[in-house]
């Protein structure tokens, strides 16, 4: 390949100064290759630290959102543990237990034909207005309750009977 040189003849490099150049123009094209390498590392760890940097904050953003949730729930549980030991500390709270056990033992001896309804839950007794279909559940309704010796007394309110509801009465059992 022909060298054209386009500097005047008179400012061309001396002899000496061009055996140097030679001589470390090897070590010239190592630095430059060692410089565009290393520029090339520094953007891709640049880029790399970029993506980790916008993932990182996505993982941030995840986790305050779900610490709000957690918050929210941890106040409720708060308020709801703060109602439960209100609720230890009331006095004759027993009572509304006991009467509350009653009830669903009473429950447990109900047909699908019978129909409990207008349920006062007081101190010392239950009432509430039964509906039955038939003659046959009313006999048994009533053994069951007067079985189950849970009541001091029974006492039959009211009753009527019409043939598309059948039996309707108020009952009050006294503890």
């Amino acid at each position: 390949m022909r060298q054209i040189n386009l500097l005047p003849s008179d400012q061309k490099p001396g002899k000496k100064v061009w055996q140097i150049l030679k001589k470390y123009e090897k070590y010239f094209v190592i630095l430059v290759i060692l410089y565009i390498t290393f520029v090339s590392v520094s953007v891709y760890y640049i880029l790399e630290l970029g993506k980790e940097q916008k993932e990182l904050t996505r993982e941030k953003s995840a986790l305050s959102s779900e610490i709000k949730s957690l918050s929210n729930i941890e106040s409720s549980t708060v308020y709801i543990r703060d109602r439960v030991n209100k609720y230890r500390n009331i006095p004759g709270r027993g009572v509304e237990l006991d009467n509350l056990n009653r009830l669903e033992q009473l429950n447990l001896i109900l047909t699908p034909s019978i129909v409990m309804e207008n349920i006062e839950i007081l101190d010392n007794s239950l009432k509430f207005d039964v509906e039955i279909k038939d003659t046959q559940n009313l006999v048994y309704f009533l053994n069951k309750i007067v079985e189950a010796n849970l009541y001091k007394n029974i006492t039959l309110s009211t009753i009527a009977y019409s043939e598309n509801v059948g039996y309707k009465f108020g009952l009050n059992l006294d503890f």
